[in-house]
């Protein structure tokens, strides 16, 4: 088996324990067991990922945004996970930029009827 051949694929553990003394000390020698033990903890940290569709699905938050002074109090009662911010029909002045710090959140306005004054 070459170098090459050796490289480009995957060595397992397993197979490492197969090889002869001077076999084990040339692919110390050129990483492969380091690579291969990355190898490894890659895949291992992969197989262990959820799968779309796997995952458990949770109803996101609702915030209605007429329940708040402003819109800034309603993005500031968003939760970690983050929520939908619902903005009903109406007129909003902007007075100051808007800050939002959560991930996973989505703002939904009214349409037309909606009108943001900045």
């Amino acid at each position: 088996m070459t170098y090459k051949e050796l490289y480009l694929k995957p060595v397992l553990i397993v197979e490492m324990l197969c090889f002869s003394k001077s076999q084990f000390l040339f692919l110390l020698k050129k990483n492969i067991i380091l690579h291969s033990v990355v190898f490894l903890l890659f895949l291992l940290i992969y197989i262990h990922l959820p799968v779309n569709g796997q995952t458990k699905s949770v109803k996101p938050v609702t915030i209605d945004a007429s329940d708040f002074p402003s819109l800034q109090a309603a993005f500031d009662a968003i939760p970690v996970s983050g929520a939908i911010v619902l903005i009903p029909p109406g007129d909003y002045e902007i007075i100051s930029p808007l800050i939002l710090v959560t991930d996973n959140t989505r703002i939904q306005g009214s349409g037309a009827v909606t009108h943001i004054i900045n």
